[in-house]
């Protein structure tokens, strides 16, 4: 299986692109890009489903991707399971 990765980093959160995740499917290989997502919890459903949808459209966008062959993964992680320099989220969003 091949595939180039692209981190992307906003903030504490981080997304990984892997692009070409190659599936033997009959006597083709079906070419799948996976968006890997991980956010702190407390998104609403709605976010959640416009940021899959956004996703979605800039795979298809950038690289030429049938939209039916992009998959999304997002990952929500509670504060209290994220930590930085042993400081988790939650404990930093306490003492502001």
């Amino acid at each position: 299986m091949a595939f180039e990765s692209a981190h992307v980093r906003t903030g504490m959160e981080r997304a990984w692109i892997l692009d070409d995740v190659s599936v033997p499917c009959s006597s083709q290989v079906v070419r799948m890009p996976l968006v890997e997502v991980t956010l702190i919890q407390g998104r609403t459903a709605e976010d959640l489903r416009a940021l899959i949808s956004g996703l979605t459209d800039a795979v298809v966008t950038s690289i030429g991707a049938p939209k039916e062959s992009v998959r999304v993964i997002v990952r929500e992680i509670p504060a209290t399971h994220w930590a930085a320099g042993d400081v988790t989220i939650a404990e930093r969003s306490a003492t502001r």
